[in-house]
């Protein structure tokens, strides 16, 4: 008995406490939604039925869980109830067993408190609780007060039920002798107000003298309520609330309840009614209201009178919408009302990631997203993802792939299903947006939520992938490797030695994966790791690790790519990749790359790079910039004779700071490499190449704080190779100071390509007969139209913008910009120029997309005005000018009618444009100008020229540029004004020179006759001070094929004067002098040569007197 009144009680009466607390905050709301839906004049049978959650809430202790639930902005019932029932528990007292306490924890013990000894893990000790006093039994529920207002409770609800019990016998002992009527209902002369009365079946009872429409109404209002199933709601509520009656806020609910459901049986018989009864019937109402009600179940105008009588007298019949959205209301409010807030946690688990083996902890994130801030992992082609969450995994995941690598391209979508564990593997598909080429970053996000609607938690996790890009139908044609997340950069070679100017990609920790993607069309593979020699980067010993496949099939079946992980057992150091793959044809090709392993690789292997000076060589015997002499006269070091006879040539020099950079002459040194000096220190780079000739391309120097590290750093732009549609540039970035002298990072010209196609997506497509090609960027789309580049049958899909082998390296302004012209793959012309910065950390460059350009090539820009307009008459336009389109409006020609176009033959870069009719002398064009000061011009300027009829060269009266008119021969070794200076000086001596090797020697008189052309004549003499001269240079340079390319004249100013100091004259393939430029005091002179057919004469000359910023032309008819 006592455990009834100890325990069972107190426990059932908490529980009566959550559900009365619960029910009570359903009721708030339910008033709060009667208020609107009184206003709205929604149908009382509707508002009735809203009372139902609350009864729901006062019988139910459990439900269902939902986010939308409306009870989640209320205190939660269950912590209400806990703090009341522990509330006199507050006072007692916690006393430790310390020496400072031992006297009063003991005297707890002996008053009765309860010892505590905790596990020792928890800190061990022991403690006890005690009453206020420190000497007594703590206070407990059980002792507490939750026991006698337990008791309490169960009397209250119990008088309740009696009372109701008593009532209801009480009143059927009254109408024992009511009388039947033939109506179906019951008389009886001892009650005032008809009420149904019963369950099975319920009866209705009527006071005595009930007749006419009165007694009419009556019945049907009292047979609303049989029929609606009120007698008992109102039964079992009553009771309900009973359990209850400590509830104020739940006795307001029963009367409005109350009020609620006699309305609407008052609206269910105006609605039946075929007339107007509304007067009538709100006078019956008055009629039967008595001052004493009886209270009984559904006693008949028994309740607020005054408010029914007024709410018949307005009712109207509802609209059909007003009742559509109001059912929709209540069943929206009752699901509301009648779920339990979802269990949402506090904060989200952490999400553990794991891609082909390797994993990150990601911590959920809401701020905003820094996608350079987030993991990265290493992804093999279409790699597996698993996902696993530390604790209560979401309700809902959303995951989204985006293409980093490339700018402003779509998410993609992915299905990712959670198991019921919270963990979940999917495999990362190709992206919607690749270029199936190279390697590519990925960013993947996902969005976790936990619960919905009106309590939910979302959070973001999100992480990296470089992984090698693959993409259907798109063909590869070289591999991409993936190493920790990085890509490697690789080079079409074999030997490692090669790549002594790259360099390698860093590790710091053994459990890289390497990930790679095959070529689409090999058939068999051979991937190879070896470890390297440092200064020599040849391999040690046999490979660390090999395999391979070959495809029986000899399809593409190998083209999805392998990954595997570092051995264990491979050593620190420098490490070279070999990829060997074999093709259908028998073919094989090689690519390799470099890594470097430890903490200190970087040092051991790119760093100290330098080595000691050879024996027989001191930093005395370097050249001198400022004392170069060659048979007693003083050349400057880019002298063509300085530069083939030296054994070590200079390559730029800094004479204010007293720094030198050198390159030996392989020929004549029997070594190669490059070196530095800075005072009388010397650095010897063995491995740094630099292109050897013919063409003298001086290296760029420059001193700035590259890496910000406060100390000055030199950095060296030096020409790679030259030649037609080549002009390939490295930079290499020495350190300076005291023990670090000479250590150098190198950043090559495939190292800058490689990054610029990284930054850079294309595709092009047919629109009528042009063909446009649309270049995706860092920092948007650009169109250009690249009709003239390709065949009108041609298929566009293999033709991409990707970088060329033009670029160059400005080191005018901090950070370096870096240029790449940017080649139309499968086609021969080039379409655009993108620069961007390009930083350095102190080991590693970044080329920074964010302040990257497009510059389209003037063949593919869009018709803007023109830079400048000149006219053979003399007229000219600076200001306003006109489009390219509007210039040849006025001359009367389209695009189409172009008669002559002409390119530089070195990298195929536009220059001249012109629409010409042999008939009238009528002609037009336009010259562009790519270079200025300082290399490459953001926007070409263009010149724009125009003339109205042709001279013939001898009524020229210049006798240099009449000499350039007719100086056709291709070996003539004449100046333009057809002498060779042997005239001014005296010992005149000349000799057709022919490059064997790396040497010179010179060709017999009758050279024609043989195989071996010059390519270089050379006049000498003494002036009239008895000093050797120079009087004359050409130099000749040649296509592939042999046939002469260049003529370029240096001549004397002193015997031939300064107006004209230099002539380049370029040659076709069949040597036909195709365009001359003459260097004056005042601008230059450029002649273009037109030819009919297969003629070796020319026809046309056209000349442009470049000076001022314009272009006056004068057309020559031979």
């Amino acid at each position: 008995m006592n455990n009834l009144f100890s325990a069972v009680l107190p426990a059932l009466f908490q529980a009566v406490l959550v559900m009365s607390l619960t029910a009570a905050a359903t009721a708030l709301a339910v008033l709060l939604i009667r208020a609107v839906m009184r206003i709205l004049e929604v149908p009382r049978a509707i508002v009735f039925l809203l009372w139902a959650v609350v009864l729901f809430r006062m019988v139910c202790p459990v439900s269902f869980s939902s986010s939308w639930s409306l009870l989640s902005l209320f205190p939660a019932a269950e912590e209400q109830v806990a703090d009341f029932s522990d509330g006199d528990l507050s006072g007692n007292q916690v006393i430790w067993d310390s020496p400072q306490s031992h006297e009063r924890y003991q005297a707890g013990v002996s008053g009765g408190g309860i010892v505590v000894s905790p596990a020792p893990e928890d800190g061990g000790g022991s403690y006890v609780v005690t009453g206020p006093d420190g000497a007594s039994p703590p206070a407990t529920v059980e002792t507490g007060v939750l026991p006698v207002l337990s008791v309490i409770w169960v009397l209250g609800v119990l008088a309740l039920w009696l009372w109701s019990l008593l009532s209801w016998l009480r009143l059927r002992l009254k109408l024992s002798a009511a009388v039947r009527t033939p109506d179906g209902a019951w008389e009886s002369d001892r009650v005032d107000s008809p009420f149904v009365l019963g369950f099975f079946p319920p009866k209705i009872y009527l006071p005595l003298g009930l007749t006419g429409d009165t007694r009419r109404y009556v019945l049907l209002h009292e047979r609303s309520h049989i029929r609606r199933g009120d007698h008992i709601v109102k039964v079992l509520a009553f009771l309900a609330l009973a359990v209850h009656w400590f509830n104020p806020l739940l006795w307001v609910s029963w009367f409005l309840s109350c009020r609620d459901m006699e309305a609407a049986c008052d609206e269910a018989v105006l609605r039946r009614s075929p007339e107007d009864i509304r007067k009538n019937y709100s006078a019956a109402l008055l009629s039967l209201a008595v001052a004493h009600p009886l209270r009984v179940p559904l006693a008949f105008g028994e309740n607020d009178v005054k408010g029914r009588v007024k709410g018949a007298l307005r009712w109207k019949r509802p609209a059909a919408a007003l009742v559509a959205v109001a059912l929709v209301a209540l069943l929206a409010s009752c699901y509301m009302l009648a779920a339990n807030p979802a269990q949402v946690p506090e904060t989200a688990p952490e999400l553990t990631v794991t891609v082909e083996g390797s994993s990150a902890t990601l911590s959920p994130e809401t701020g905003v997203l820094d996608w350079d801030s987030v993991p990265l992992l290493t992804g093999s082609v279409a790699p597996s993802v698993e996902l696993s969450f530390s604790d209560t995994p979401p309700d809902n995941l959303d995951v989204e792939d985006l293409l980093l690598s490339a700018q402003d391209t779509p998410a993609q979508s992915l299905d990712v299903s959670l198991d019921t564990d919270g963990s979940a593997a999917f495999a990362l598909p190709s992206h919607e947006a690749s270029t199936g080429t190279g390697t590519e970053l990925r960013g993947i996000r996902l969005i976790a939520r936990w619960g919905s609607g009106a309590q939910t938690l979302t959070v973001r996790y999100t992480f990296r992938v470089r992984l090698p890009a693959t993409q259907i139908g798109v063909e590869r044609d070289t591999p991409a490797v993936v190493v920790d997340g990085q890509e490697l950069s690789l080079r079409n070679s074999s030997p490692f030695a090669s790549l002594q100017n790259t360099q390698p990609l860093i590790l710091t920790h053994r459990d890289a994966l390497i990930a790679l993607s095959n070529p689409t069309d090999a058939v068999g593979y051979t991937v190879e790791l070896y470890a390297l020699d440092g200064s020599t980067y040849t391999e040690t010993g046999d490979p660390l690790c090999q395999m391979g496949a070959q495809s029986t099939a000899g399809d593409a079946s190998l083209s999805s790519g392998v990954a595997f992980y570092l051995p264990e057992d491979v050593p620190d150091g420098l490490l070279g990749l070999r990829l060997r793959y074999q093709y259908p044809s028998g073919v094989t090709k090689s690519w390799i790359g470099l890594l470097g392993l430890g903490d200190d690789a970087f040092s051991e292997t790119f760093t100290a790079q330098t080595e000691p000076l050879p024996a027989e060589l001191t930093a005395a015997d370097l050249p001198d910039p400022d004392n170069l002499y060659i048979d007693g006269v003083k050349r400057s070091f880019d002298d063509p004779q300085v530069w083939e006879t030296y054994p070590i040539r200079i390559l730029a020099d800094l004479p204010e700071t007293d720094i030198t950079l050198y390159g030996f002459n392989e020929t004549v040194a029997g070594r190669s490499g490059m070196l530095l000096r800075q005072g009388e220190q010397v650095a010897y780079y063995p491995h740094l190449t630099y292109n050897t000739g013919p063409q003298i391309l001086p290296a760029t120097l420059a001193l700035a704080d590259y890496d910000g590290d406060g100390a000055e750093e030199l950095a060296a732009v030096v020409s790679d190779g030259t030649g037609t549609g080549v002009s390939t540039w490295d930079l290499h970035i020495f350190q300076l100071q005291n023990s670090d002298f000479g250590q150098v990072a190198s950043f090559s010209w495939e190292d800058l390509g490689q990054a610029v196609n990284d930054q850079l997506d294309s595709s092009a497509r047919r629109e009528g007969d042009k063909a446009l090609l649309t270049i995706t960027w860092p920092k948007g789309q650009t169109e250009c139209d690249i009709t003239d580049l390709t065949d009108p049958s041609e298929d566009l899909s293999g033709i991409k913008a990707a970088a060329g082998w033009i670029n160059s390296f400005d080191l005018s302004n901090l950070p370096i910009r870096a240029t790449c012209e940017l080649m139309v793959r499968n086609t021969l012309g080039y379409a655009a120029s993108y620069s961007a910065q390009l930083s350095f950390d102190g080991s590693a460059f970044r080329l920074d997309p964010g302040s990257s350009t497009l510059t389209l090539y003037p063949s593919v820009l869009p018709d803007t005005p023109v830079t400048t307009w000149a006219e053979d008459t003399g007229n000219y336009v600076i200001e306003n000018t006109p489009t390219r389109s509007e210039i040849l409006s006025e001359y009367g020609f389209d695009w189409g009618d172009m008669y002559y176009v002409y390119c530089t033959p070195q990298d195929g870069t536009l220059q001249l444009q012109l629409w010409f009719d042999p008939e009238t002398g009528k002609g037009c064009g336009f010259r562009y100008v790519w270079e200025g000061a300082d290399g490459p011009l953001a926007v070409p300027d263009i010149y724009a020229f125009g003339f109205h009829g042709v001279t013939a060269p001898t009524e020229w009266d210049d006798p240099y540029i009449c000499g350039l008119l007719g100086n056709a021969d291709a070996y003539s070794v004449l100046t333009p004004w057809g002498t060779d200076g042997s005239e001014a000086v005296s010992d005149f001596q000349s000799a057709y020179f022919c490059r064997n090797g790396d040497n010179l020697e010179p060709l017999p008189a009758n050279w024609a006759e043989g195989e071996r052309k010059p390519d270089l004549f050379k006049a000498t003499g003494t002036d009239a001070n008895g000093e050797s001269v120079n009087v004359l240079d050409i130099t000749f340079s040649y296509w592939d094929d042999g046939s002469l390319l260049r003529k370029a004249y240096h001549h004397n100013t002193a015997f031939f004067g300064s107006t004209y100091f230099c002539t380049y004259m370029y040659y076709g393939s069949n040597e036909c002098l195709s365009h001359a430029a003459a260097y004056t005091t005042s601008g230059s002179l450029e002649f273009f040569y037109l030819y009919d057919g297969d003629s070796v004469s020319p026809t046309f000359c056209l000349m442009l007197n470049n000076n001022g910023g314009f272009s006056f032309p004068t057309m020559f008819r031979y």
